[in-house]
């Protein structure tokens, strides 16, 4: 099972399978299923966030609704590829605004987060995500053990 955004998905790989995921036939969720012979289901898309994983459908570019990808594990899972965050940090928006804007506006604190709207990725911001990456374990644990599927398990957590 492969869960997760465009790290996952492959965009730009070649045969992609669907095109409102961006996502690959030859992507590494799929060389993992070939060397471990295990059967794939890959559930992952291009601009997916925690909370597409988690509790929220995702809107794709070309207005297909996909959905909650933790909705797709089942009991007979295996194993479980989550590659997530990148877009909740806004990593690679980040890293293009201020490598073009400094190339511009050169080095100075703040002016290239203005112009291009972008910021810096917070302690909190990694710190969200991994709480978010730690629920989708947490969560499929305990619907393995009593199969209740709409619990939240954030809120059963102390201080969650």
């Amino acid at each position: 099972m492969a869960l997760g955004s465009s790290y996952a998905s492959g965009p730009g790989l070649p045969d992609i399978v669907d095109t409102s995921c961006s996502r690959s036939a030859h992507n590494y969720p799929h060389q993992v299923a070939t060397a471990t012979g295990l059967d794939l289901v890959d559930v992952s898309c291009g601009g997916a966030t925690t909370a597409n994983i988690l509790d929220t459908p995702q809107h794709t570019p070309d207005g297909a609704v996909v959905p909650v990808q933790i909705d797709a594990v089942t009991d007979d899972t295996r194993l479980v590829t989550i590659t997530i965050g990148g877009n909740d940090l806004n990593l690679v928006g980040s890293m293009t605004g201020a490598s073009v804007c400094a190339e511009y506006l050169g080095v100075l604190p703040g002016v290239c987060e203005t112009v291009t709207g972008t910021k810096q990725s917070t302690q909190a911001d990694f710190d969200t995500v991994e709480r978010s990456i730690t629920t989708v374990g947490e969560r499929r644990a305990r619907e393995s053990t009593t199969g209740d599927r709409t619990a939240d398990p954030v809120s059963a957590r102390p201080g969650g």
